[in-house]
């Protein structure tokens, strides 16, 4: 008992800083303790911070973070909610011409979800690699 209320104190903790860092808006230090709340998360959890931490890296102007950590957010969403994050890091990625990044992201979001409206997109996207 001793030990799980010394993971909730934790988690608490740094959840409670990386607000404090956000109100303050002090995006890295706000990252830094999200990604540190992040691991005292319980395993079906750990991806949820990562979806405010992209948030702060595009405010900060570093998409490719940004971007990598969308990712990590989609990789635990349920696949209804992966199929649209997926989607939406395709047609980011398709912003910065990074074509692969693209396709990888379209395929993920058919796997999760096969009507998500991107196949078009896809092909054609393939096509051009080819």
């Amino acid at each position: 008992m001793n030990t799980e209320h010394s993971i909730i104190k934790k988690r608490q903790h740094y959840y409670w800083l990386g607000m404090k860092w956000e109100n303050e808006n002090d995006l890295p230090k706000a990252i830094e303790a999200y990604k540190t709340y992040s691991t005292h998360l319980a395993e079906q959890d750990k991806h949820i911070p990562h979806q405010w931490i992209s948030k702060f890296y595009e405010q900060l102007g570093d998409t490719e973070k940004s971007l990598l950590h969308l990712e990590k957010f989609a990789e635990g969403c349920t696949p209804p909610k992966a199929a649209e994050v997926y989607k939406s890091l395709g047609e980011r990625y398709l912003t910065i011409h990074s074509i692969e990044k693209a396709v990888w992201n379209f395929e993920n979001a058919i796997e999760n979800n096969p009507n998500i409206g991107v196949k078009k997109k896809l092909d054609e996207l393939i096509s051009t690699l080819e």
